[in-house]
């Protein structure tokens, strides 16, 4: 009589003694139980270990002894091969159990089901089976990045940005396959991505954005090579079922006070004026940064910003009324004498005469805008930047439109607001409102210029607003300002504008 360690599964079901005895062993699958027989009694006896390590057994009675002692045999048989199989693990299968052990744990911290090791074990050997049928990625990459440049469809800056992003990601996939880039091999490409440029981790958005791209070229590739392939040789996508992260809202917007926006307007009004009416219409209009680098005077038109459909991040047309202050600031930058022909730039930076883009066709004159708009946009990030170092504020750039939008709402309503700034409903409440009283948003909207309605209004070096006596002085020291020039400050701007491009 030898007793045998079985697995008991469905893979058994054709034994009829094993069969007959798993109701009432209850074993689930995978679970083992002792199964041999006895032949003096011609009887079947199946036994498993119970709690406290107590035997518990059954014995079955048998009709056909030649049927039941071949059952027998036969479970023998297959325990013999379960137990040479995963009795004695090789020190390899004893780390990888390890590894995977770890990563479930992991998962399970984080908050997320983990993958089936037998779908991964599956997925490896379909990789090794068939990584010699995709490309490197380094490949497929600059693949794509022609297609979108060829085949357009997306804005230029869409695809720069493809541009960018795979470039960055091909430096550290190379020699990597197409089906060898798996969820853990793409993330840890990102973050040495993220360590080359100076950072940690990427940001949750940032890291999206690069997924996003990536998973666009994959699919791009796999169904065109599909395409010719029968269903049964079809290629998998290893990143179909890859899910970007989500963006999840830890903190409110950061806005500017009332005090800070008059300092952040008093320092342009001094250092760069040329940039306070693209200032002005981000902060009391709510325009968005890269519509305002492209707004012309012409476009403001009886107290109204016409944003066109060709302006607009959203490709719909709307209107935006300009409040009193934001219309005396645009005055009183008028009367400095800022000049403003119909035509121009709200923020003239470098601008190309229309003439010289007359001349070149369509795709040289698409690329030369591009790489205006991207200098502009630069030069007018470098002077707000350095506007909020010098008084001590973060996020000056991005607390713009969050102020303008948080104000606008308290004045015009939730509705209304996010119609002026063009985005939805939900996107104002979740992204760019931030409490303000109505009190505070009545002193926001009543910041006025330095010369507006007769009144003349100077800042001090503290960027405090005062009037009466101090305002004649003031004017004077500004006069002898314009009139002596000021090259430390001219020489610093232009080191400044070399450095941002």
């Amino acid at each position: 009589m030898a007793e045998k360690r079985v697995k008991i599964g469905l893979e058994f079901e054709h034994i009829p003694a094993v069969k007959s005895g798993r109701g009432w062993l209850g074993l689930e699958r995978g679970k083992t139980a002792a199964v041999y027989f006895v032949k003096r009694l011609r009887k079947l006896e199946m036994r498993r270990k119970v709690d406290g390590g107590k035997e518990e057994k059954r014995i079955f009675a048998v009709e056909d002894y030649a049927k039941a002692n071949a059952s027998a045999r036969e479970a023998n048989r297959i325990g013999e091969q379960a137990g040479a199989g995963f009795g004695a693990l090789r020190k390899e299968e004893e780390a990888a159990l390890k590894r995977w052990r770890a990563y479930v744990l992991a998962q399970e911290q984080a908050g997320t089901p983990a993958r089936n090791l037998d779908e991964i074990i599956r997925e490896a050997i379909e990789r090794e089976e068939h990584k010699d049928e995709t490309p490197f990625f380094k490949e497929v990459a600059f693949q794509f990045i022609e297609a979108k440049d060829a085949g357009g469809g997306c804005s230029l800056a869409y695809r720069n940005r493809i541009k960018n992003y795979l470039s960055a990601l091909a430096k550290e996939l190379d020699g990597v396959r197409l089906s060898e880039v798996f969820e853990p091999i793409l993330f840890d490409a990102i973050n040495k991505v993220a360590r080359s440029r100076g950072g940690d981790v990427p940001a949750p958005k940032t890291k999206k954005h690069y997924i996003d791209i990536t998973k666009e070229m994959f699919k791009w590739w796999f169904v065109r090579e599909n395409a010719t392939r029968r269903p049964a040789d079809k290629l998998n996508n290893p990143l179909e079922v890859v899910s970007a992260p989500k963006i999840v809202k830890t903190k409110d917007p950061d806005i500017l006070t009332v005090e800070q926006t008059r300092e952040i307007l008093a320092d342009l009004w001094d250092y760069s004026p040329e940039a306070v009416p693209a200032a002005v219409i981000q902060l009391f209009c709510g325009v968005r940064e890269a519509e305002t680098m492209r707004l012309r005077w012409r476009d403001i038109i009886d107290g109204e910003i016409r944003l066109s459909c060709t302006i607009t991040k959203t490709k719909l047309a709307r209107s935006v009324p300009v409040p009193a202050n934001a219309a005396a600031w645009i005055e009183a930058c008028r009367v400095r004498g800022l000049k403003t022909p119909p035509a121009a730039l709200i923020f003239p930076f470098n601008e190309i005469p229309s003439e010289k883009l007359d001349e070149l066709d369509a795709a040289a004159r698409e690329r030369v805008e591009m790489e205006q708009f991207t200098c502009r946009t630069q030069a007018y990030s470098y002077r707000i930047k350095r506007a909020g170092k010098r008084l001590g504020l973060k996020n000056t750039q991005n607390a713009f439109r969050h102020t303008a939008a948080s104000c606008l709402a308290v004045i015009h309503g939730q509705f209304r607001a996010a119609d002026y700034c063009g985005h939805s409903v939900r996107t104002q409440g979740t992204n760019y409102r931030n409490p303000v009283s109505a009190i505070q948003a009545q002193e926001y909207f009543g910041i006025m210029p330095p010369k507006s309605d007769g009144k003349t209004i100077v800042f001090d070096k503290t960027r405090k607003a005062q009037s009466g006596a101090h305002a004649a002085a003031g004017m004077a020291r500004e006069s002898d300002d314009d009139a002596a020039g000021t090259g430390e400050s001219e020489e610093s701007d232009a080191q400044g504008e070399t450095a941002a491009l």
